[in-house]
């Protein structure tokens, strides 16, 4: 039985802050959104969409990443992150998820 209809929206906004950038370039260097920031991002936003759906004491846990990261979002640009269900099979919920900065 499904618990979470498909259809289901989420969206987050998020300031790139230094807490989000890439810093292996260096401080002075490129300072955008890193991949694995954007990654668990766009996790936050499927887990944060469907909670309120689960039984109580239930939660999310992501197991595959499909990701291109097509362009550089800076620090100090807002970054949307929007997911909606497509796919609920027994206990799995698949989610199409996109990223975009406020350029895009």
């Amino acid at each position: 039985m499904a618990i979470v209809p498909l259809g289901v929206k989420g969206e987050q906004h998020i300031l790139v802050t230094n807490e989000f950038a890439i810093d292996f370039l260096g401080m002075e260097e490129a300072r955008v959104l890193g991949t694995p920031w954007l990654i668990a991002l766009m996790e936050y936003t499927c887990r944060n969409s469907v909670l309120p759906l689960l039984p109580e004491g239930w939660d999310t846990v992501g197991t595959w990443v499909d990701v291109r990261h097509l362009a550089a979002t800076p620090v100090g640009m807002s970054a949307t992150f929007s997911t909606e269900v497509i796919a609920v099979n027994d206990r799995r919920i698949t989610f199409r998820v996109e990223a975009y900065d406020e350029k895009e």
